[in-house]
């Protein structure tokens, strides 16, 4: 359908439905109601571990709560960055594992690397892979940008993602939510909140099925599209509150993705090499067929099946809490994706990856010296262990020269352990002696990392069945190597509160990315590569947050200005291998590769993916953050935020034996320079007795971004959402929605972009989606 067709479908079906219940409301409402005052909501956060309003952090924070969730259609890591200028997802070729971006910081895209950009549930660090949860029964979710540490969880050098599910209430409640739509969405939702004991015990139960069709087509009709959905969840949540100064929150989740029933993601061939013929002439049929049809013409799979367990202890005596928070989280994944959206096997890789995670964090907070001073003290553990087979079997150039010219290669497994320990304090004092308003905050962690990584070859193909316990005595080729890194990180800085409305806060922050290791064990060639150093960010940012009151309107306006500066940079390189060359009389042979990279040539110990993570230099990025947010009367609503981001590396170094595989610049990748968000709510002006009917349209835009060896175009997203909540004064809501209305063509992530590829390819972003949204609840309102 052209997109000039379906705005006039739909803005004429909105129409009609809205005529009716226009003429009501000018018939019913007093006049003059429609211009009483919105009274803005305080945002209530606790991005500093306590119960605030967003207005007095002193750090750049977006929050969204349960209803702007709903309205802004949040309902996957990719929908998020739609919402948060500044947010981007920098390049994951799953969505099970996304990897956010903040202020051009992010987590090596593949291989080993600490994430600059930590996502926590309920409090508690989600693993690296398979960090995705679904986004059903929020209570919030915050954006925390800039370094974080001194008051919770893992050190980041870029900011956290903090999601919260709603908590159990002594009220019995519950909903029941079911969509529809285009490429056959069905998605049941459910959630039930029983009170136990009055004020004792709760318990609230949730759950989530979805189901689609691939929204990418396959050109290969006996195989399913790509892109689908089919998975599963459930919630549960026990809050115990047998005394006044005691509280227990415990949250257990069980999420399942069948890898038989889903599809990777859809790629799509965006150049080739015009001096090879079968590129070229893909390339031509892939503009032939579209962006939204890959070449890849067989189907892909992608599952997991992941738990978690959380326990939250508070204890308060006095003016003093005691809290402490226990995770585990454990992880099945297994994806075989054909990132070259091309029919021969040029790049093709299956993953397998298994772990458990077990966390716990220990924190003593309270005040003292009549309320002006407050202090927090704590200490954070985790351990990440290797669960059954971990291994990644990539064949590159496979059957594309000649039949059995290129040998098959083995999988390469790779079992990484990591151990992180911090000690952390955190204080502020008011200097009210000094000026009435004036505090002064300072923290600092210390954090002591331990990594261990055993390597090996393996089978060639599918199934695979080592462990860690084979590794290093019993896999072929096994090999172990260990290390570890420590750095002190702190924040330092000035808040002011003017008055009521105005807020200024400046702020110094030491952010840090633990060391790691390459693997396997390397030849001579690269041994001084087999580990990378820590990553340093330190930061400075400026910022002041106000609300200005007009009449009846009220306006919220935020800004911030920051200038980071990175050392160490650690970026990925990839390509580095010897096995898939050496069959072409290229690795061995030749004079530049005599002998190839690692000085032996021998395969089995090339880097795992061909990748290596290295340190590439230093990193300047310079930005200018803005969120406002208009109310002219209680019924309409204006939200607006941009991101200026000027990324610019001061020092770029790579090592000469990658000379021929590295891109020019690694430091500046996957970061818009600009991005815009708007979001337009207004409630129609109708008698209670109707019930509210609201109207969301929100608009995304994104200037072009680098990726390896590929410039990403700009882009523009629009979507909308019409709710009638409440029907007839009834529990029963409904409501029509579209993504991505005009069906804008974007990339939202790198596929095969390697330097020295005859070929790159992308990620592709959601096509225009639809549908209806049915709401029956129960309970109180």
């Amino acid at each position: 359908m052209k997109s000039g067709k379906f705005r006039a479908i739909f803005c004429s079906s909105l129409g009609m439905m809205l005529a009716p219940m226009t003429t009501f409301a000018q018939d019913a409402l007093p006049q003059g109601d429609a211009n009483l005052s919105t009274g803005l909501a305080d945002i209530v956060v606790t991005a500093r571990r306590s119960t605030e309003n967003a207005q007095s952090v002193p750090v750049t924070i977006t929050a969204l709560d349960a209803q702007g969730l709903r309205d802004a259609q949040i309902r996957t890591p990719q929908d998020l960055q739609a919402s948060v200028p500044g947010v981007f997802l920098s390049g994951s070729s799953s969505r099970a594992s996304p990897m956010y971006a903040i202020r051009g910081q992010s987590r090596p895209l593949s291989g080993n690397g600490a994430p600059a950009v930590v996502t926590y549930f309920s409090d508690v660090p989600l693993p690296t892979y398979v960090s995705a949860v679904p986004q059903f029964d929020l209570q919030s979710i915050q954006v925390l940008k800039g370094p974080q540490g001194t008051l919770f969880g893992r050190n980041t050098s870029a900011g956290a993602v903090l999601l919260y599910p709603q908590a159990p209430t002594y009220n019995l409640e519950g909903y029941v939510e079911g969509t529809i739509g285009n490429y056959d969405l069905r998605t049941l939702e459910g959630v039930v909140n029983v009170p136990i004991l009055e004020g004792k015990v709760a318990l609230r139960l949730g759950g989530l099925m979805e189901r689609r069709d691939g929204n990418i087509k396959n050109i290969d009709t006996r195989f399913r599209d790509l892109q689908n959905l089919h998975s599963n969840h459930l919630r549960a949540s026990l809050l115990l509150e047998p005394t006044d100064w005691l509280k227990n929150t415990t949250i257990f989740d069980y999420n399942r993705q069948p890898y038989s029933k889903v599809s990777a993601t859809g790629t799509v061939l965006v150049w080739a090499d015009p001096n090879d013929p079968y590129l070229s002439a893909q390339y031509e049929a892939q503009r032939k067929r579209g962006f939204f049809t890959s070449g890849s013409n067989f189907t892909t799979s992608e599952g997991y099946t992941t738990y978690g367990l959380s326990n939250k202890t508070e204890i308060s005596i006095g003016n003093i809490t005691l809290t402490n928070i226990f995770g585990l989280r454990q992880v099945k994944f297994a994806t075989d994706n054909s990132g070259d959206a091309v029919p021969l096997k040029y790049v093709d890789s299956l993953q397998v990856i298994g772990s458990r995670q077990y966390s716990n964090e220990v924190q003593l907070a309270g005040d003292g010296l009549g309320g002006r001073l407050k202090w927090l003290v704590g200490g954070f553990f985790l351990d990440a262990k290797p669960r059954g087979p971990n291994t990644l079997d990539t064949d590159i150039f496979r059957d594309v020269f000649a039949p059995g010219l290129l040998p098959n290669t083995p999988s390469s497994y790779a079992f990484n352990r990591e151990k992180s320990k911090a000690l952390f304090a955190n204080l502020s004092y008011q200097l009210d002696a000094l000026l009435d308003g004036l505090t002064v905050n300072a923290g600092a962690r210390y954090t002591w990392d331990k990594f261990y990584l055993c390597s090996g070859t393996g089978e060639y193909d599918p199934p695979y069945s080592y462990t860690p316990d084979d590794c290093p005595g019993v896999i072929p080729e096994g090999s172990a190597i260990a290390g570890k890194s420590s750095k002190p990180t702190w924040t330092i800085g000035l808040d002011y509160q003017a008055n009521e409305d105005l807020f200024f806060f400046i702020t110094s922050r030491r952010g840090y990315k633990a060391a790691g290791l390459n693997g396997p064990s390397f030849g001579t060639g690269l041994k001084p590569l087999q580990g990378f150093r820590p990553e340093i960010t330190t930061d400075v940012e400026l910022g002041v947050k106000s609300t200005i009151r007009a009449g009846g309107a009220q306006i919220r306006l935020n800004g911030s200005v920051f200038r980071s500066y990175v050392r160490d940079l650690q970026q990925t390189v990839s390509g580095v291998s010897t096995g898939n060359f050496a069959g072409i009389g290229l690795a061995c042979t030749a004079p530049d590769f005599e002998p190839f990279l690692d000085g032996d040539c021998d395969p089995s110990n090339d880097p795992q993916g061909t990748v290596l993570t290295i340190n590439a230099g230093k990193l300047r990025t310079t930005g200018v953050e803005l969120e406002s947010v208009i109310a002219p009367t209680r019924n309409l609503t204006l939200t607006m935020g941009a991101t200026f981001i000027d990324a610019k590396v001061t020092s770029f170094s790579v090592p000469a034996i990658l000379a021929a595989v590295a891109p020019p610049n690694l430091g500046t990748l996957y970061t818009p320079k600009r991005t815009f968000s708007g979001d337009v709510r207004y409630v129609l002006p109708l008698d209670e007795r109707i019930g509210e009917v609201a109207l969301n349209a929100t608009y995304y835009t994104s200037s072009k971004f680098d990726m390896v060896g590929y410039t990403a175009n700009g882009y523009q997203l629009v979507n909308a959402r019409l709710d009638w909540n409440n029907i007839a004064g009834s529990q029963v809501s409904a409501g029509i929605f579209a993504r991505n209305l005009f069906n804008a063509k974007y990339v939202s992530g790198p596929a095969i972009t390697a330097v020295g590829l005859p070929l790159t390819s992308v990620i592709v972003g959601d096509p225009r989606a639809y549908g209806l949204v049915l709401r029956v609840g129960f309970g109180p309102r």
